[in-house]
């Protein structure tokens, strides 16, 4: 699944809505990583949500990431 989604906190709820339709072993592709919305990189938030939900980080790469679900 590719998350293109909003770049402020609307990406943690997009990363909330579509990772319970990603199969185990399903790939999660988000760009625009370095995004900075009020100071704050929302979508590396938005990462760290998906890590602590049993992720792993396959590949970051100037700003995509890549990221495989347990």
């Amino acid at each position: 699944i590719h998350i293109d989604g909003g770049h402020d906190y609307q990406a943690i709820i997009d990363c909330y809505n579509y990772l319970p339709m990603v199969k185990s072993g399903g790939i999660i592709v988000m760009d625009d990583v370095n995004w900075r919305h009020k100071g704050q990189e929302t979508v590396k938030i938005a990462i760290n949500y998906l890590l602590d939900r049993g992720c792993r980080m396959m590949d970051e790469r100037e700003n995509f990431a890549t990221l495989m679900k347990s």
